[in-house]
């Protein structure tokens, strides 16, 4: 929790005073997302605006991780392709806003974070990777076992630690598990399987005791910075 405080109690955060490499909204969203869904930086930097739907039936907000090979978008597993449901923490910092502004400007197809899109190639995601890094150091975070990658065991902690049903947990984060090839992968199975509400309130068992987030500011459609 210490070290989650150094770094959500950055500039970066509070003042959105985004640095070169952070690629403008990228360095915001992408931490914050990961803390609240434990999904891959090459994931979250893949996400287009029709990535994230609202979910007709329940009103729950969903992000779609999926595979489109003809736009450079592939996941890491069969497991991966997958849905989670948006965190109220994730709500209240503008990330709908954000969302709604990116598919107003350049169409419903249109990256949320694009100069960190899979057309950019290693100037993308592996270049913000390598940014984030060093941002981390900067921030005090200084054990260099922890990297963009550490959210995901941060959030299944988090999940496991807010006793979240194992079986809608693993398919959140996109394992594959023992007995999931009889209900298949993806999101359709899960929504069928777990229904968007019990992923919601999986999701909502995420919790951070500690960690004070107060002061990070929303990021929405009013401040929405100019992408490079």
């Amino acid at each position: 929790m210490a070290e989650l405080q150094l770094l959500f109690s950055g500039p970066l955060f509070t003042e959105h005073r985004f640095p070169l490499g952070a690629h403008g909204a990228a360095g915001f969203w992408l931490p914050v997302l990961a803390l609240f869904t434990g999904a891959r930086q090459a994931e979250l930097g893949s996400l287009a605006a029709n990535n994230v739907q609202v979910d007709a039936e329940t009103n729950v907000p969903l992000i779609y991780f999926i595979s489109e090979r003809a736009r450079g978008k592939r996941l890491k597993t069969e497991a991966s392709e997958r849905v989670v449901p948006v965190h109220p923490e994730v709500m209240r910092l503008g990330f709908m806003s954000y969302v709604a502004a990116r598919g107003e400007a350049d169409g419903q197809d249109a990256w949320l974070f694009p100069s960190v899109s899979p057309d950019k190639g290693r100037a993308g995601i592996p270049a913000w990777s390598q940014w984030f890094g060093r941002y981390l150091r900067t921030a005090g975070v200084t054990n260099k076992a922890k990297v963009f990658h550490s959210f995901r065991h941060t959030v299944k902690d988090a999940l496991r630690r807010g006793r979240a049903d194992h079986e809608a947990r693993e398919a959140l984060i996109g394992h594959a598990q023992q007995g999931t090839v009889s209900w298949g992968y993806g999101a359709p199975a899960m929504l069928a399987r777990f229904t968007a509400a019990g992923l919601l309130d999986a999701i909502n068992r995420i919790n951070y005791p500690g960690l004070d987030l107060s002061r990070v500011k929303p990021l929405g459609l009013l401040s929405l910075p100019r992408c490079a």
